[in-house]
């Protein structure tokens, strides 16, 4: 009698549309969508929730209590390579079985950074520094150009550079090319066997020479510490050294700068040490500025950070980032704000409560994703897509439980479908250093 009863309800239910789960017990372990392999290829799914992988504890000999504000990530085919300032790893996607360790051209070297893509083949390349410690002021003077899928060294050379700043120094590849930039000095060299095919030296000993580079441009920012040498921007072709077009900032010193994008060209320049003479702006194709969008706005002050991946986020002529009501103290709260590049213009803000603090990830298609932090221990994080064009904002998925200040701790970063966490600060050999996330079922 009674099994009819719920027979009954069962068919009536689902005549009606509804559909009626029955527990016999505790709800199973949540499974994730599919394998790695295939997620990586997939569009990010934000209102999924999302279930742990697998974690993978950092090599004993790579750990420290420094941090590492940029660990270098790549993603190709079923390899997951992880860089911090002492140790590159490799890391089967499907498995997290640590796959190769990175091998330095010589004894003692120290990676500096790694290139933020790697090319169509499978090729990446890494700075090291033979300073022997990871301080800012080491000199990154190696470049190792590597196979991700196997982490054999295809070549590398020595660096003709006596100092400089590792917070500017980036190395880029694509499929004909490598290529390091110092603060001193800029060199390209053939990606297949190592021959160098043209440099850029510093012109003065008081300048210095840094940006980034995608596809087959550079954007590099000359600035000097003194007023009569001047400050500057360049583009340069990868294939040739030559310039494309070049601006000029003055003669104000004390400039600081950082290179938020390379396409679209995108600086941050603030006169001194005040973000209150903080800027944003985009230039064009031939150089010519656009909109500028100031540092301090009506609704708070948008944060220094050096990193296009996390703080700021860009896509065409849209740049969208967070704005803290006070800087000292992201816990009062602040709002995500997008931004025409081109007017500089604000296209919409959202506004949010600093116990529910909002940390970028990346762009989906026309969705921004985002994490916002659980309010206390007990409240998980979870995901949040705003809709590019309007900010409209949907909750998304739970993360999986965890401290509600880890994920502002760490490196978060976007692959196909998957969720990629990396610790900031790789101080104790039994926990995690990456972790990787996928949609449940």
């Amino acid at each position: 009698m009674i099994g009819a009863l719920i027979a009954g309800v069962v068919v009536i239910a689902l005549a009606a549309g509804v559909f009626v789960y029955v527990s016999s017990g505790d709800d199973p372990e949540p499974k994730p969508k599919a394998d790695a392999v295939q997620l990586a290829s997939d569009t990010f799914d934000a209102a999924a929730g999302r279930v742990q992988l697998w974690d993978a504890k950092p090599n004993p000999e790579a750990v420290g209590d420094e941090a590492n504000s940029s660990p270098g990530l790549w993603l190709y085919g079923g390899t997951l390579v992880v860089g911090n300032q002492r140790d590159v790893a490799a890391y089967d996607l499907k498995t997290g079985q640590l796959k190769w360790s990175a091998h330095p051209p010589e004894s003692g070297l120290l990676p500096c950074t790694m290139s933020a893509e790697v090319s169509r083949v499978g090729t990446g390349a890494i700075l090291y520094t033979s300073g022997g410690d990871t301080s800012d002021s080491s000199a990154c003077d190696w470049i190792q150009v590597v196979d991700v899928r196997t982490g054999a060294e295809k070549w590398s050379a020595k660096l003709d550079v006596e100092s400089s700043t590792r917070s500017k120094t980036s190395v880029m590849v694509n499929d004909e090319q490598a290529v390091a930039m110092t603060d001193h000095l800029v060199a390209a060299f053939d990606v297949d066997n190592g021959k160098q095919q043209w440099s850029k030296p510093t012109q003065q000993p008081d300048c210095y020479l840094y940006g980034k580079g995608e596809d087959t441009t550079l954007l590099l920012l000359d600035i000097c510490s003194t007023r009569e040498q001047g400050n500057g921007m360049l583009a340069v072709d990868t294939r040739d050294g030559d310039i494309i077009w070049k601006r000029t900032f003055g003669d104000a010193p004390n400039l600081k700068s950082a290179v938020l994008s390379v396409n679209p060209a995108v600086l941050r320049l603030k006169y001194g040490s005040s973000a209150l003479r903080g800027y944003i702006v985009c230039f064009d194709e031939k150089g010519k500025s656009l909109g500028e969008i100031a540092q301090p706005q009506p609704f708070g002050m948008i944060l220094d950070e050096d990193t296009s991946t996390e703080q700021y986020l860009i896509k065409d002529r849209t740049m969208v980032t967070t704005v803290y009501k006070n800087p000292l103290d992201p816990n009062e709260g602040g709002t995500l704000a997008a931004f025409d590049l081109t007017s500089g213009a604000k296209l919409w803000n959202s506004d949010f409560e600093g116990s529910k603090s909002i940390r970028l990830v990346g762009i989906a298609g026309e969705s921004v994703i985002a994490i916002q932090k659980g309010e206390i221990a007990t409240v998980p994080s979870r995901l949040l897509s705003y809709r590019l064009p309007s900010g409209s904002m949907t909750p998304g998925g739970k993360l999986p439980d965890q401290d509600s200040n880890s994920y502002r701790e760490q490196t978060v970063r976007m692959f196909g479908g998957l969720l990629v966490s990396v610790e900031l600060h790789v101080d104790g050999e039994n926990n995690p250093w990456v972790t990787l996330y996928a949609p449940s079922a």
